[in-house]
């Protein structure tokens, strides 16, 4: 084997070392991260998605503070955590959509007794803006013949 080969196998962050084999493994996380920006956003999983960007944060400073300097490690987390950011993005985007274009609430609470319903029902559907406007004429006319 070439020497720089057997440097890196021997090196105190090499495949001999959990230095190595930690940080590979945690590139599941960012594949789970990027399997997620595929997922509706009910099936997304928010204190989940904040906690593994925390937890990617944490660990950058540790893979940057850490003797001898885990680059792996580092390029892990900072991938991980631009994912999970991403996938807080979509998460916020598509809730904020979904109350955006939320079906409004039912016009009549099931509390009310069947006689309302079916007068409230008549209701539905009624210009009120109209009637509005057909009752301020009726009382500028009202007030109008009064004052004669």
């Amino acid at each position: 084997m070439s020497s720089a080969l057997m440097k890196f196998i021997n090196s105190p962050t090499g495949p001999k070392t959990t230095h190595f084999w930690g940080p590979v493994a945690n590139w599941g996380f960012v594949l789970a991260g990027l399997e997620q920006t595929t997922k509706p956003e009910h099936m997304i999983s928010g204190p989940m998605t904040g906690a593994l960007t925390v937890y990617s944060g944490l660990f950058m400073r540790f893979a940057w503070r850490v003797q001898p300097r885990n680059y792996i490690l580092l390029a892990c987390h900072t991938a991980n955590g631009s994912v999970q950011v991403r996938v807080s993005a979509q998460l916020r985007r598509d809730t904020t959509h979904e109350r955006a274009f939320a079906p409004s609430p039912e016009p009549f609470p099931a509390t009310r007794s069947s006689d309302q319903i079916s007068f409230l029902s008549h209701l539905q559907g009624y210009n009120f803006s109209r009637w509005y406007m057909w009752s301020r004429t009726q009382e500028a006319v009202t007030a109008a013949e009064a004052g004669k």
